[in-house]
């Protein structure tokens, strides 16, 4: 049975696997902003945002069908993120990724890459 915490931290993450597949940025903002166990790496979480939409929408251009989601954990990573690659159903590598890690006090971090 998951806690307050747990389902608070599921729904922050399910909001990001909806925003991503339904093409909704708008849905990840409304958890992003509002929630203060929610931090990222870029200077504020607005910043992170317009990052986010950007590269979601150069996504779906460049992708061919609709995206799912692969939870990895690659072998190389040393920081302890958790990277969640959307692929479509032609290309070897995903079309986008997010990196999200646990830290203590239940907060999660959020990291991308533009690459």
């Amino acid at each position: 049975m998951l806690t307050k915490i747990d389902s608070s931290l599921d729904i922050i993450t399910k909001s990001l696997t909806v925003a991503v597949l339904q093409r909704k940025p708008e849905v990840f903002w409304f958890h992003l902003s509002i929630r203060k166990n929610v931090k990222t790496t870029f200077p504020n979480k607005y910043k992170f945002y317009e990052f986010f939409r950007e590269m979601l929408c150069s996504s779906y251009v460049n992708s061919k069908g609709h995206l799912h989601l692969v939870i990895e954990n690659p072998s190389w990573e040393t920081e302890g993120y958790m990277h969640y690659n959307f692929y479509d159903a032609v290309h070897k590598h995903p079309r986008f990724y997010i990196k999200i890690k646990e830290l203590e006090d239940n907060v999660l971090c959020f990291d991308m890459m533009p690459f």
